[in-house]
């Protein structure tokens, strides 16, 4: 099979899986064997881990593989993702699995599928119109995402990794946030979370975010502090790293996440009005590099919206890529906001007003 028998995956002849599998906290509870899955197809491939579609009793679903090196990384969604409620707009955590031949042994998570892929793909698909009952749908879906994600009981959750790539669209629609290996407890049980994981999607990421952004020294490197906080399986080294780390590290909170979804929101906006797609900050051509766009956003550089841009959503835009942290609204904030827009949205004269600021091809 095409998950066991590539040549890149990482050789892990020194790596005692046996122990690893006993080491990661309700492993068992949640483990499915790999003969009851069919793999499909391959849908892609990242930094971290090969997604393909395949089945489970018949049932459609996602196989995110994850090969050796990226262990740390596996383990924090499978600890993410086996803790979460139940949300319609988190996507659905099936189980986990290995890949095992001689040699070749690959931790999965499986989840639900998303047949019409991601956000982003939908945004940058021309034939897909979308229009102001859209935006208003999926940024609901989204932030109410992101509501059961900040008021997890007893320990909320912050993504940090909010990225219309990591929004998948299901069959019918619906928006569900994905991709936890990047995500984090409060484990302190305050509002700050210290930490220096390194979230590769700079456009997305707040201003204070670019404090450890900038001490990135490779993009493949991965830093696995915090994990021995959930998981028993950790070397006194990574604890050391951890310990000196933190204090080094800038604060991120939930009003992280808002930002990022601010830059959704953007990117919703101008697909709307403008007709196609613009990637965030991609009007600013002296940007050359991902460093330059972490400094510009933390001088206050924010993308533009489309002149023609409805004021009330202008607003609610800028409050949520706000500089501070502090002046960003809560999820809850956002979804009053968003409905008290949507019910202006729905006063006739406006609703005609708005419609004709949609480009459609």
């Amino acid at each position: 099979m095409e998950v066991v028998t590539n040549n890149n995956f990482f050789d892990e002849n020194e790596i005692d899986f046996k122990l690893i599998k006993e080491s990661i906290i309700n492993f068992k509870l949640w483990e499915i064997s790999n003969q009851q899955i069919e793999y499909v197809c391959r849908l892609g491939s990242g930094s971290l881990c090969r997604v393909y579609k395949g089945r489970l009793n018949k049932k459609p679903i996602a196989i995110k593989v994850f090969s050796p090196i990226r262990l740390e990384e596996f383990k924090t969604e499978f600890l993410m993702m086996q803790s979460l409620r139940s949300s319609p707009f988190l996507i659905s955590f099936y189980g986990v699995s290995i890949v095992e031949e001689p040699q070749k042994q690959c931790y999965c998570i499986i989840t639900e599928f998303c047949s019409r892929d991601s956000l982003y793909h939908i945004m940058t698909d021309k034939t897909i119109e979308l229009g102001w009952n859209r935006f208003f749908q999926f940024s609901m879906q989204i932030i109410l995402g992101l509501q059961s994600l900040h008021n997890r009981k007893p320990k909320p959750i912050v993504h940090r990794d909010v990225t219309s790539l990591n929004i998948l669209v299901n069959e019918d629609w619906e928006c569900k946030i994905s991709n936890f290996s990047a995500s984090r407890f409060n484990c302190l049980n305050t509002e700050y979370i210290n930490s220096n994981n390194h979230n590769k999607s700079f456009a997305f990421c707040s201003p204070e975010s670019s404090d450890f952004q900038d001490n990135d020294d490779d993009d493949d490197d991965y830093d696995n502090n915090n994990n021995n906080n959930f998981l028993s399986l950790s070397s006194s080294s990574s604890s050391s790293s951890s310990s000196s780390s933190s204090s080094s590290s800038p604060p991120l909170t939930s009003k992280s996440d808002i930002y990022s979804f601010g830059i959704i929101m953007f990117e919703l906006i101008s697909r709307i009005i403008n007709g196609e797609y613009s990637h965030p900050f991609s009007e600013f051509k002296e940007i050359k590099n991902d460093f330059q766009l972490m400094l510009s956003s933390k001088n206050g550089l924010r993308p533009s919206l489309p002149n023609l841009c409805p004021q009330p959503i202008e607003k609610l835009y800028k409050l949520c890529v706000d500089q501070s942290p502090l002046n960003r609204p809560s999820c809850e904030e956002v979804i009053m906001s968003l409905n008290q827009i949507r019910s202006f949205y729905l006063i006739p004269q406006t609703k005609k007003s708005w419609d004709k600021l949609v480009l459609k091809k």
